[in-house]
């Protein structure tokens, strides 16, 4: 069984029991992990730690009593009315701003009605072993976390490591080697000489691109063969629950090398040795994944081709990938490693992707780091500590 579809279904259960125990509460959002589910709420009051077993123990009535769940496809205006008479105001107003004109809404019981998550299991299995973790707050927001397992086993042995894991905050770690203000995600200059040196290291390692160039629209207007920025996102819908693992601001690298098609397979081959390189040289754990994307109209003919020949690569390189199409492939068919925190939940790492947005020049766009903060994050809960040469600025020594 999917345990991700799993655990989405039963995030939206959790949303149910919340809307019972509080009856004026605001869904906010659910989200699923490779480990757990959770859902951010807005409550008058904060939801404490000791909630927790009253919300799990009617979580698992709700479970138990396997109320009617389905999914109906509505016009987006009536979508809203109904989401608000279920006073789900926030939930609504989300809807509202987007452009699909058909909405899907799921319903469970007769009181409980949601934006329905991506994925679904029709049915419950009848066993299920549910712990709810931990609940944080954020000003007026709370999330809930709670994790689910088929086998009793393979719980406790999650508990054991997410115990041990919750002393490794990688933000508590920041702070005690002065990388980071303690109020908000601000860079102290040790932390932004440990970035100067990460940027220095793709440079080093990686002689032949060129890194002149500003921003990704400088690429595109006049491309050179192989050329490669770091440049600041800005995410809107940012978790203020995760540190530097999922931040509104982050800096971000993307390598971009334009190519024939005769010497695509020696380049993303070349590609993804790199970033291997990087991450075992960190001894990051992790996990690679090829993502088919859905193709763009203009490339469709050529889209399953890139799909095969990263099948190809991966395979002839002996590097354990699996597909999974949760991860994005926005440009192309994509190869992406997921790095782990110390409790065994996956982010985005560096990706290979084979980029037909450009109609002029067969393009591979590559990154690295993915997040340089989120990179910094994980390193950091390793053990607390950075090696030494990312926190030496090495041009004192000359």
């Amino acid at each position: 069984m999917n345990l991700k579809a799993l655990r989405s279904t039963v995030a939206e259960f959790l949303g149910l029991v919340l809307c019972e125990l509080f009856p004026n509460i605001q869904l906010i959002e659910s989200e699923t992990t490779n480990i757990s589910f959770s859902y951010d709420v807005a409550a008058h009051e904060p939801i404490d730690h000791e909630m927790l077993p009253i919300i799990e123990e009617r979580l698992r009535l709700r479970i138990k009593e396997t109320p009617s769940m389905h999914t109906l496809n509505m016009m987006r205006e009536n979508a809203c009315a109904f989401l608000r008479h279920h006073n789900q105001h926030l939930k609504a107003e989300k809807l509202a701003l987007t452009r699909a004109s058909i909405a899907p809404i799921l319903q469970i019981g007769e009181n409980y009605a949601t934006i329905a998550p991506t994925q679904l299991v029709d049915e419950l299995p009848k066993k299920l072993f549910i712990k709810l973790l931990d609940v944080q707050s954020f000003e007026n927001c709370s999330r809930i976390t709670g994790t689910l397992f088929l086998e009793q086993s393979e719980l406790k042995s999650f508990l054991k490591q997410y115990k041990d894991a919750s002393q490794k905050s990688h933000l508590k770690y920041a702070h005690n080697l002065f990388l980071l203000l303690k109020e908000g995600i601000i860079w102290l200059p040790k932390g932004v000489l440990v970035k100067d040196n990460l940027r220095r290291l793709v440079t080093a390692l990686y002689p032949q691109i060129e890194p002149h160039v500003q921003n990704e629209k400088e690429i595109l207007i006049n491309p050179p063969l192989s050329s490669f920025c770091f440049f600041e996102k800005v995410v809107l819908d940012s978790d203020s629950f995760n540190g530097l693992f999922d931040t509104s601001h982050y800096e971000t690298d993307n390598i971009w090398t334009f190519c024939p098609l005769e010497k695509l397979k020696q380049e993303l081959t070349s590609s993804l040795q790199f970033i291997e390189k990087i991450i075992k040289m960190f001894g990051l754990s992790h996990r690679w994944v090829l993502s088919s994307g859905t193709p763009i109209p203009a490339a469709r003919k050529n889209w399953n081709a890139g799909i095969n020949l990263l099948q190809e690569i991966v395979q002839e390189y002996r590097l354990e990938c699996t597909p999974d199409d949760w991860v994005e492939a926005r440009f192309g068919p994509t190869v992406r490693v997921l790095l782990k925190d110390a409790k065994g939940r996956e982010w985005p790492g560096g990706y290979v992707t084979i980029d037909y947005s450009s109609s002029q020049r067969l393009m591979i766009r590559q990154s690295v780091y993915d997040s340089l903060d989120r990179f910094i994050g994980l390193l950091l809960e390793q053990g607390g500590v950075l090696p030494t040469w990312l926190t030496t600025n090495d041009r004192d020594k000359d």
